[in-house]
């Protein structure tokens, strides 16, 4: 977990010699971007909402761990680039520009943050299903094509 610990604008180990960054590259610094983001944000958000924020980047950063080295399929890459760079920024700027009296913890503003950003949870945590479900799909398959290989 990278929520206190990297600079974000620090670019991952594997991007400073030079090779092209790979999908979960790209993946893994929009998480490191949020992450810092929630904590630039921790100061106004409630608990419970930075809560959430962090348990999505539980979801999310351990699925994007799996697809390393994968063939990710275009629907699945566009699925997670929304998470990333839309569905849970956007939601916390919407949030951000508020007014300050709409930001209360337990207020009005507060809670539909908190409604949102748990149903991206949710969301996260069934494209996470998706794609181990995919990766299982992809193996029998393969078993499948094998058997009648080895015939």
């Amino acid at each position: 977990m990278r929520w206190f610990t990297r600079d974000a604008s620090t670019p991952p180990a594997e991007q400073v010699g030079g090779a092209p960054p790979t999908a979960t590259d790209r993946y893994r610094d929009g998480l490191d971007q949020l992450a810092a983001a929630a904590r630039q944000a921790s100061a106004v958000i409630s608990p419970a909402a930075f809560s959430t924020l962090r348990r999505i980047d539980d979801v999310l950063r351990p699925m994007v761990n799996d697809l390393e080295g994968c063939s990710i399929p275009a629907e699945q890459d566009v699925a997670v680039q929304q998470f990333i760079h839309e569905f849970v920024p956007d939601t916390l700027t919407l949030f951000l520009g508020l007014p300050a009296a709409d930001q209360a913890d337990g207020g009005r503003g507060d809670q539909m943050l908190v409604e949102q950003l748990t149903a991206v949870e949710q969301a996260a945590a069934d494209l996470a299903d998706r794609a181990h479900g995919d990766a299982f799909n992809g193996m029998e398959v393969n078993a499948l094509f094998l058997r009648e290989a080895l015939r």
